[in-house]
């Protein structure tokens, strides 16, 4: 569990700040907000998994819609599976996955989905399920025992005696970014943040797409209350990953705080429409009549588009599919972007029309067939993903 308690603690230390982790609850009236409250604590300071999960349980009974509620049964169900093994860990994750469904469903925008479904990410696959995955850099075994040790130090709480581990594996694999973000995380930790923020800028210096050093110099700016050259850095860590939960997370807090809107949604994306053995098609989401006129869209698309060699180019393919499906979705019903539900087909069409849908298609609907052309779109041209972000996603708060 001491990897889990690392990232936990690392993502608390950030939202905290926004009223979302540990004693964020203290004072709340009602009888949920305390229990999972209490959770957060057993999970975090107590290390106590089985404890934790029964005080979740009893939030999630009293209030089974409340979103904090739903986050924090999401976050411990990730941390209990942790320290389980076996079928206990399968069904820890099946859970949490549930939860987090749920919370996807019913509360989009809710900053706790960032949180929970990156440490879903770790916990239950690791870097092999990101798809936006970490430049993998080869240290001697001396470096990666020194690093394992900081590691194990800073998870502790023990800061001062990891630093000289960490020290020691920069030493030995200069090479290695990651190295020195973590390195300047323990200076963070313990209020030094000049020093902090070197080692950050060393990192992106080294490798200028590494959202993990460009989140956490950006939350060094904000230890100094400089929040919107943090919103910047923040900004610049979701552009160079998409995918990366704990910097959502953390922005949204950013614009709560600095009186910013923040309209990004996270709907799970369809899969595709397929054929079974006897050529009948299988409609796998049901309900949503927009979805299921994007994946018919899709699919009819994929099949007319395709060369010779039964390629098509899926950026392409995506942005006719939206199209065609905001067009047929407006003519049946005229109100349907102003519908609260529909505001993703709402954010794609303003980015449309604004000229960034292929921006808004990274950021907001990435999967494994867009991330060759989202990485090179990154590469060349990560300004007009921030750019997005920064207009339509996280627009800063209103002048004076």
């Amino acid at each position: 569990m001491t990897k889990f308690i690392r990232l936990m603690s690392r993502g608390c230390v950030l939202i905290a700040l926004f009223a979302l982790c540990g004693d964020a609850f203290a004072g709340a009236e009602e009888k949920a907000a305390k229990l999972s409250n209490k959770a957060v604590i057993a999970l975090m300071d107590e290390q106590d998994p089985a404890r934790a999960l029964d005080l979740a349980s009893k939030a999630l009974n009293k209030n089974p819609e409340d979103p904090n509620a739903l986050g924090v049964a999401t976050v411990v169900f990730i941390g209990a599976a942790s320290a389980a093994q076996g079928e206990d860990r399968a069904g820890l994750l099946n859970t949490a996955s549930e939860l987090l469904t749920k919370l996807r469903a019913t509360t989009p925008d809710s900053p706790w989905i960032g949180l929970a479904s990156q440490l879903y990410l770790e916990v239950a696959g690791g870097v092999g399920m990101a798809l936006v995955k970490p430049v993998e850099v080869s240290c001697p075994a001396e470096a990666v025992a020194a690093f394992n040790s900081a590691e194990e130090r800073f998870a502790r709480s023990d800061y001062s005696q990891a630093q000289p581990f960490y020290e020691r594996a920069v030493g030995l694999c200069p090479e290695n970014a990651h190295y020195k973000v973590m390195y300047g995380d323990a200076f963070f930790a313990l209020g030094d943040i000049p020093n902090a923020r070197a080692q950050y800028d060393l990192a992106i210096a080294q490798s200028p797409h590494d959202w993990q050093a460009l989140r956490f110099r950006g939350n060094s700016f904000a230890k100094e209350g400089d929040l919107n050259r943090a919103r910047q850095d923040v900004i610049a860590s979701v552009a160079a990953n998409v995918t990366y939960g704990f910097g959502w997370s953390y922005l949204e807090g950013l614009q709560r705080e600095t009186g910013g809107a923040f309209h990004y949604v996270q709907v799970q994306k369809p899969p595709p429409l397929t054929n079974d053995s006897t050529g009948q098609e299988q409609v796998i989401v049901g309900g949503d009549v927009a979805i299921m006129r994007y994946q018919l869209a899709k699919l009819t698309l994929t099949r007319l588009q395709a060369n010779p060699n039964g390629n098509a180019d899926p950026m392409e393919l995506e942005r006719t599919a939206i199209r065609g499906t905001i067009t047929a979705s407006r003519d049946s019903d005229p109100t349907f972007l102003d519908r609260p539900e529909n505001a993703l087909w709402r954010l794609f069409a303003e980015a449309d029309a604004a000229g960034y849908l292929d921006e808004a298609i990274f950021v907001l609907w990435l999967d494994e067939a867009l991330v060759p052309a989202y990485l090179a779109h990154r590469d060349a041209h990560r300004d007009r993903i921030e750019a997005y972000i920064s207009l339509y996603l996280a627009p800063a708060a209103p002048a004076p």
